[in-house]
């Protein structure tokens, strides 16, 4: 954290809605295409494993960009990296959008991936850089009220561009980015402040970026199936990769400190156990809640017969309640640390274990609705829990390591997503079997819940923790009042 701001500065906070659009305009990237799959099927002739492309290629893409280019803004410009990242995504964006071919879309996709871990970290990083004391927690509480209502939104805009026009809906989703690529760069231009040349730039620890980036992929591709090798059990033996690459990295990393170099994760970063504790929590967190949306939405279409628009705006209460939860856990977060977090995790919980009954026992008719009613009270959890986490992992983050903590965020939450869905489907299908009736369905369905609320639980018990030894309660230390 920095000192208190110049009162004669002007306020950050129209700098905080450029961030704010970056921020957005991310997340929805990263969920809206769900629902248009089929869609570009038909339009393209994809095959399943070009499909899957479509999605792992980003996420894959996203988590390889995100540790470097946040070290990138740390020692020379958040501003300039936020600018050529945000270009390069309205122009992948463009030839998504205009792509005569299905190997068009996926070399626009995985280039939207390499643009949002290129912006995503810069625009973290600033909300950290500008906000100080009161405003900082008031800051982040927006933040993760912007990220959950875009993750839940996200499916439905998807669902409403492509029901709208089967044809070329789907090039709407991707080309509506150019425009809002275009309004936040003038907004960068005016708004964003460049930060005073430092006189010693610290050099870039290749190596270090390197064996990140192995283990990061490594760890991530046992849970993208992409084709019928990486979807069998030898995909496992990835994970040895990124045993010994993430091993490498840390040999590496304690080698250059100790002789005076920059290192990419320093161990000052490492050494806050409260950024430590929030990304395990961040992690097992999302693992749980977002498998919950991508079963659900499977089970609508399949067992109840949903359309895609509707099994998307099932997500729309739980966006709007994430958001009210995101408001007051800014709040209660000053007084109240991690026991709130532990509190919103428990709401989630009960939200995720009472849809269970919902998918069991109610008729296909009204299925929906109340499935999305118990989402609002997971997604009220989600707000209230995310939020304040967020606020606590960065809190103490010194300005100078802002972007790479925001990366590991990132790649916390973006770890825990492939884990949960990989968890989820695999159980979902292994219950429904080769030839499933429609019981089958409903059986798949809450074994894939009983597994999201295994994962929640796992994240409520490290936020416990946290709590019990004291480390992040009863309230944050504000550096200004």
């Amino acid at each position: 954290m920095t000192d208190a701001p110049d009162d004669d500065a002007p306020s950050p906070w129209p700098a905080f809605l450029v961030c704010a659009a970056v921020i957005s305009a991310t997340t929805l990237d990263l969920t809206k295409i769900n629902v248009a799959l089929p869609a570009i099927d038909r339009a393209l002739g994809a095959t399943d494993a070009q499909l899957q492309l479509l999605v792992t290629g980003f996420i894959l893409a996203f988590g390889l960009t995100l540790v470097p280019a946040g070290r990138l803004g740390d020692t020379r410009s958040r501003k300039a990296v936020l600018t050529i990242g945000l270009t390069l995504f309205g122009i992948a964006s463009l030839l998504c959008a205009l792509a005569p071919s299905i190997e068009a879309v996926i070399v626009g996709r995985i280039l939207q991936g390499v643009a949002a871990g290129t912006q995503m970290p810069q625009a973290l990083g600033l909300v950290q850089q500008l906000f100080v004391g009161r405003a900082h927690a008031r800051a982040f509480g927006h933040v993760g009220g912007i990220i959950a209502v875009s993750t839940a939104i996200g499916p439905a805009i998807g669902g409403a561009l492509t029901q709208a026009d089967p044809a070329f809906g789907w090039r709407l989703m991707f080309g509506v980015n150019v425009p809002i690529a275009v309004a936040v760069l003038i907004g960068i231009r005016l708004t964003i402040p460049e930060r005073p040349r430092s006189t010693s730039v610290p050099r870039m620890d290749i190596v270090g970026l390197l064996l990140f980036s192995v283990a990061c992929v490594c760890t991530l591709l046992p849970f993208l199936e992409i084709d019928s090798v990486s979807a069998g059990p030898l995909r496992w033996l990835w994970l040895l990769g990124s045993a010994a690459s993430g091993t490498a990295f840390a040999l590496w990393e304690r080698r250059l400190e100790s002789s005076g170099g920059a290192p990419v994760l320093p161990s000052a970063l490492l050494g806050l156990p409260s950024f430590r504790n929030g990304l395990l929590v961040m992690l097992a967190f999302f693992a749980g809640i977002t498998s919950v949306f991508l079963v659900l939405a499977m089970f609508l279409q399949q067992a109840r017969g949903a359309s895609a628009l509707a099994a998307g705006l099932v997500n729309i209460p739980q966006a709007v309640t994430s958001a009210c939860g995101a408001w007051v856990g800014a709040r209660l977060v000053l007084r109240s640390g991690r026991r709130v977090v532990a509190a919103g995790i428990a709401l989630a919980v009960i939200g995720v274990t009472t849809l269970v009954p919902v998918v069991q026992f109610t008729p296909a008719a009204t299925t929906p609705l109340l499935s999305a009613l118990t989402l609002a009270v997971a997604g009220a959890g989600t707000g209230l829990a995310m939020s304040p986490n967020q606020t606590i992992t960065v809190h103490r983050v010194p300005d100078a390591f802002a972007g790479v903590a925001a990366s590991l965020t990132q790649v916390a939450q973006r770890v825990g997503m492939a884990l949960g869905v990989a968890v989820a489907t695999a159980v979902y299908f292994a219950v429904l079997g080769a030839d499933p009736a429609p019981s089958d369905h409903t059986g798949a369905m809450v074994a894939s819940l009983i597994a999201a609320v295994a994962m929640l639980t796992i994240s409520l018990l490290l936020a416990l923790f946290d709590v019990w030894t004291g480390r992040a309660s009863p309230g944050i230390v504000l550096d200004t009042e």
